[in-house]
């Protein structure tokens, strides 16, 4: 995913070019990156039929139109009698003085900071000298149960989510709040979090916000459960839901009715009611701010106690359904397999899910522009007919593929189509990396493509991975799948626009160079990962108990190799998914690497098994220069041994000067076309290594001037291949065909 810090990095390119401000083309191509990357520069904006260009109104109006989201949705429900759900309970919010040093050593010096002024480096610059009178109104205010006034008002950014940026209504608000406020609100969420994981109070259903979650981990357990039902010809009926407006219309009398209903009482409770109550924000746009607005519902995103504060809301939502359910925050996935009895239960659970959004007045897809859909997943070429669902009193519509927690699910999980959008948005980036080639190092190259270009597979590779289940090795290096081809070919094309090299270029030897693993390879190691993180730490729940057939007894010697039992699957779709796949690539590495204590450790190792060791290029800057090196490194260059070995027409291998066999090292050491040029190399790289390079075995020393020496430093190792450069550009070898 693109970031702030993607942003800042981009705009930072320029020190890498000499005299960038000449260069307008290269500007050109780092506005479009920052552009495709949700950059924070905020375009005219549409207000009334007219577009608005003064920042200072465009704060207005984008403050304006966050706080008229901010209201509680009137549906004339009141709250239910009260009733405690535990004998258990939390009063007192516990911390230290050391917590809180901790946590302001733990600041990152450039985070965005509130409208106090009082910066991140500010903190960690008095660190322990101000922890204890931070201490002691912390202690000060949860005894009295007060937040402070000046805590609660927040610098909103406008933030674009999808379509014209010119509409207001296409951004979301991000609250920049004064980080003292913050780290008070953290000792406050430690306190709670701890209480309501330990007594599980929030169902394992809901993934949203939760530590080792994500929604890459629930849409494995989702897709897994599907994948069963293919493998037992069944079909799966799942509903979509999304609540409007979630976080802005957070009732707040509810938000503190529901977490006294788990226990959360005394100095605790009353610390987060006033926590909630008399917020203001105002918006910020490049130096230029809004008037102060009061806020009057919901809870504000970029607070870190408010999104806990809206699981504990939202989490009875489970109890008013029969079907299975998955919940990312606000995001709602019911499903349950289509059988005769399928639509009765659906719409019985969607009809319990309005009376629940009523009660805490909360609204879902409210109208017929952003209905309820459903799909039907299945691998049936006939598929089976059901009548049709309603919600809210509008029919689900019925299509065949959307969009969840950002990756497209279509009826048969295939990916294709958005694979597809991947591939085209990483195109994109691989032309703007065509032109900038011109200005940067493979360095940045390589940067842009890592930041701008390989994220948009690496987001729901685990899910649309496809294995070979008659692999004998972990790591194969590509996948026989022919879009995930494709997907592969993005990589390779960015390998070859950062080096050079030719077309049909070996995607190993190219990525060897680079120090790539393959994404094939990418893939897997990350699929490893989360299964190790699941097994290590048996969390999250939803996907651990989805293993939960798959482990030996503790006392086996099978248990002993950390190894687990294959899934029963009855067809061939099944093995090809993350859980089988996983879990036989599992059973074939190695007990050292599986028995490993963290997920960092774990990742390490799997780094030294998948990823090839970097040639790099050195303190070699232009592309040409880079372009030499590569095809000679690569063996595929105008040198008649290479062309000939890729069939190439015409050619036959040998020299056309000696009569001998035209490689990479009668070209270098020994053709008597280049016998000057070669000695004034010679004499140069002889001083760097200190030995006269003629008297080198000829093996190490095409070694050495195809990638340096491992006992010289980078200056020297960037002299000798400038010195091999200069011979290649004097022999003009390499610019022929």
């Amino acid at each position: 995913m693109i970031n702030k810090e993607k942003e800042n990095y981009t705009r930072k390119l320029g020190e890498q070019v000499s005299n960038p401000a000449s260069n307008k083309k290269y500007w050109t191509c780092l506005k479009k990156l920052l552009n495709n990357s949700k950059s924070s520069i905020i375009p005219p904006i549409i207000d009334n039929g007219i577009f608005v260009t003064d920042i200072k109104v465009k704060c207005q109006l984008f403050n304006t139109y966050f706080q008229s989201q901010c209201t509680v949705l009137n549906t004339s429900s009141v709250l239910p009698d009260f009733v405690k759900k535990t004998a258990k309970s939390l009063n007192e919010i516990k911390f230290t003085q050391n917590q809180i040093t901790d946590l302001i050593r733990k600041l990152q010096p450039n985070k965005s900071h509130g409208f106090d002024g009082i910066s991140a480096r500010i903190l960690k610059l008095a660190d322990s000298a101000i922890s204890l009178p931070l201490f002691t109104i912390y202690k000060d205010c949860i005894d009295k149960g007060i937040f402070p006034k000046k805590w609660k008002m927040a610098n909103v950014s406008p933030i674009h989510k999808k379509n014209e940026k010119n509409i207001i209504s296409n951004y979301r608000p991000i609250s920049l709040l004064p980080l003292c406020g913050k780290i008070l609100e953290k000792l406050i969420y430690d306190n709670l979090y701890t209480y309501i994981n330990e007594n599980n109070f929030i169902s394992d259903k809901q993934s949203g916000y939760r530590r080792g979650d994500s929604t890459i981990k629930q849409l494995l357990t989702i897709t897994n459960e599907i994948y069963k039902s293919f493998d037992e010809g069944k079909e799966i009926r799942a509903v979509f839901l999304d609540i409007s407006r979630a976080f802005d219309r957070v009732w707040h009398s509810g938000l503190v009715f529901k977490p006294k209903q788990i226990g959360i009482e005394g100095n605790a409770i009353r610390i987060i009611e006033d926590f909630l109550k008399d917020r203001e924000q105002r918006v910020a746009i490049d130096g230029q701010v809004s008037d102060w607005a009061p806020i009057a519902a919901g809870v504000p995103q970029g607070s870190i106690l408010g999104p806990l504060l809206f699981l504990v809301y939202i989490n009875d939502i489970t109890e008013s359904v029969t079907s299975d359910v998955q919940i990312f925050a606000d995001d709602t996935f019911i499903y349950r397999i289509a059988d005769d009895k399928s639509s009765n239960k659906l719409n019985e659970d969607l009809e319990n899910i309005t009376k629940w959004a009523w009660q805490w007045k909360f609204q879902f897809n409210p109208t017929i522009k952003k209905q309820a859909v459903e799909i039907l997943f299945s691998l049936k070429k006939k598929k089976s007919v059901h009548t049709p669902l309603v919600f809210n009193g509008i029919p689900v519509k019925v299509v065949e593929e959307t969009k969840h927690l950002g990756v497209i699910l279509d009826s048969k999980l295939s990916f294709v189509n958005h694979l597809k959008e991947k591939i085209a948005k990483a195109n994109q980036g691989l032309g703007i990396m065509i032109q900038l080639r011109k200005w940067v190092s493979v360095k940045v190259l390589e940067t842009v493509y890592k930041l701008f270009v390989r994220p948009h597979f690496d987001y729901g590779d685990v899910l649309y991975h496809q294995s070979d289940p008659n692999k004998d090795e972990i790591f194969e290096f590509s996948s026989k799948h022919k879009i995930l081809k494709e997907v592969e070919k993005v990589q390779y094309n960015a390998a070859k626009i950062i080096t050079g090299a030719w077309q049909g270029t070996s995607y190993e030897k190219l990525y060897t160079i680079l120090g790539w693993e393959s994404l094939n390879k990418r893939r897997i190691m990350r699929k490893l990962s989360i299964l190790h993180e699941t097994v290590i730490n048996k969390h999250p729940r939803h996907l651990f108990s989805a293993l939960k057939d798959n482990f030996f007894p503790e006392n086996s010697r099978l248990a002993n190799q950390l190894s687990l039992r294959n899934p029963i699957c009855k067809k061939s779709r099944y093995p090809k998914e993350f859980l089988p796949s996983t879990i036989r690539d599992w059973n074939l590495m190695c007990k050292s690497v599986k028995e490993s204590n963290t997920k960092s450790i774990f990742k390490r190792k799997m780094l030294n098994l998948a990823r090839p060791k970097k040639s790099p290029y050195f303190g070699l800057f232009s592309f040409s220069h880079v372009r030499y090196l590569t095809m000679l490194r690569v063996g595929l260059s105008p040198l008649n041994s290479h062309k000939a070995s890729y069939n190439f027409i015409n050619v036959d291998e040998f020299c056309t000067v000696c009569g001998c066999t035209e490689d990479t090292e009668h070209y270098l050491l020994s053709c008597s076309s280049y016998r000057l040029t070669r000695v004034t190399m010679y004499n140069a790289i002889s001083p760097i290594l200190g030995v006269n390079v003629s008297t080198l075995p000829k093996r190490k020393l095409v070694s050495i001037l195809l990638y340096g020496s491992e006992d010289m430093t980078f200056s020297q190792n960037t002299l000798i291949l400038k010195e091999v450069i200069h011979f290649i550009t004097k022999s003009k070898r390499l610019e022929s065909m």
